[in-house]
């Protein structure tokens, strides 16, 4: 019986304490919503203003789109080995360089030269032409650098006093010469692995019978340069017409380059999303438009929550840019969360109005309050939890997911912030609209249309 009662106790006592709280909260929306339906215009004004200015931070946005960076646990074994590497070994690729001393996958331009029919190549045309395509990347591929022109024999990374090129075994007269006089011995030849090199390779006896094609990396200098000179090496091998072979090319930044191309053309189906949102939100809004009720219908107060949720996501870029945070191509996928977010919220609030007392019985200013009191807390409710995964998300390892939860939660934050500030005014000056009676559109006084009071 005592355990009953002090059950009962403890949760009166919790249930007082939420009362508490929720009152609390309940009274700082009421006096915001006083300060709403006093000075909308201001309000929305410097909401509108304040958005602007943070998206000016577009001009500091930096990427970051290095895969191994992205997607590799931060301060794993394989950092740390990797910090160890470079901190007490000089860089390998200036001289004596050897692929294997390198402590990630380095900077390379790659070509697989393939026969066009996919027939084997033992003929002299394959290998002229193997050696101009190779002698086309390491002179004709050329960058300016402080008013000097480079290329790759100038950043190239420098083994045994010449540039290190994977596969070159196979640019050489006498592997042609043993080739054609199957000399040439599988798949070992003078010291160099064969099958890491040709496609579709077989041998007989230990002696290569026929190959479709080559593979040749070139490998470059850790330089700021390199980086140049493989964008420029992506564009000027496009331009190489060839007779017999068909050419596949990569660079070391290749991956993360597509990527980046895959998350830009997302830009059209969130345009799409956009006016799906846009539409629907509108209409859902403007219910008093099948009656012809020019007067109650509420279709620009969807553009406008459409508009919160927008303006928060150039905000949240804008901002987090400023800070030095970077941009990857993942947090691509913010906007469809974060208008997501935003239409939920607009509708809370929507509620909140529509369950408001009449303007026959109450003024704007206590119908804007209720909405406050109402859908006020609701919306922080499911903001701040929101806000709160993305927060936990932004501790994590990967930096991918750090940087993806950082963009989302300012986001909605933001986000949060504009369904007060830019939002709620709007939803005053639409109330004053109709207690004036005036159009939705146009806003001019309507004198014979249809008019009920919400």
């Amino acid at each position: 019986m005592e355990l009953n009662e002090h059950e009962h106790e403890r949760k009166n006592k919790f249930r007082n304490c939420v009362e508490k709280y929720e009152i609390f909260f309940e009274n700082c929306f009421e006096r915001l919503g006083i300060a709403i339906s006093g000075y909308p215009i201001l309000i929305m004004s410097l909401c509108i203003v304040i958005n602007g200015a943070l998206m000016s931070g577009f001009i500091l946005i930096k990427s970051e789109n290095d895969v191994e960076v992205l997607y590799t646990p931060q301060n794993s074994q394989s950092f740390q080995d990797r910090s160890f590497l470079r901190h007490n070994y000089p860089d390998p690729t200036i001289k004596d360089f050897l692929p294997y001393q390198l402590s990630d996958f380095g900077k390379y331009a790659e070509v697989i030269i393939l026969s066009k029919n996919r027939t084997n190549i033992k003929s002299k045309e394959y290998f002229e032409e193997f050696r101009e395509i190779a002698r086309f990347i390491k002179e004709a591929v050329i960058i300016s650098e402080n008013g000097t022109l480079k290329n790759f024999k100038d950043l190239c990374a420098v083994q045994l006093g010449k540039c290190s090129v994977f596969g070159d075994v196979v640019l050489s007269l006498q592997f042609e010469h043993d080739f054609l006089l199957d000399k040439i011995t599988y798949p070992n030849y003078n010291q160099s692995l064969l099958s890491s090199i040709l496609a579709n390779s077989k041998s007989k006896n230990g002696i290569l019978v026929s190959t479709t094609g080559v593979k040749l990396r070139f490998y470059l200098q850790n330089k700021s340069s390199s980086v140049r000179w493989e964008l420029d090496f992506l564009t000027q091998i496009e331009t190489l017409k060839t007779n017999y072979t068909e050419i596949s090319y990569s660079t070391s930044d290749s991956l993360g380059k597509e990527l980046e191309k895959n998350t830009n053309g997302d830009i059209q189906f969130f345009s799409l999303t956009f006016t799906l949102m846009l539409t629907y939100a509108s209409f859902a809004c403007a219910s008093s438009f099948i009656k012809c009720n020019n007067i109650g219908n509420r279709l620009m107060l969807g553009f406008a929550g459409i508009l919160a949720p927008v303006l928060a996501i150039g905000s949240a870029i804008g901002f987090v840019s400023i800070i030095g945070v970077e941009f990857t191509s993942i947090v691509g996928v913010m906007p469809f969360l974060v208008v997501g977010i935003g239409i939920d919220d607009m509708f809370i609030l929507m509620s909140g109005i529509a369950e408001a007392p009449s303007l026959t019985t109450a003024s704007i200013e206590d119908r804007i309050k209720f909405m406050m009191k109402k859908s006020g807390v609701a919306i922080t409710i499911t903001s701040l939890t929101d806000l709160l995964a993305f927060t936990v998300g932004a501790t994590s390892v990967f930096v991918s997911i750090r940087l993806f939860c950082i963009y989302t939660g300012v986001a909605v934050f933001f986000c949060y912030l504009n369904q007060l500030f830019f939002f709620c005014p709007a939803i005053c000056l639409n109330e004053k609209r109709t207690e004036q009676k005036r159009h939705f559109l146009c806003c001019v006084k309507v004198k014979d249309d249809k008019y009920n009071s919400r």
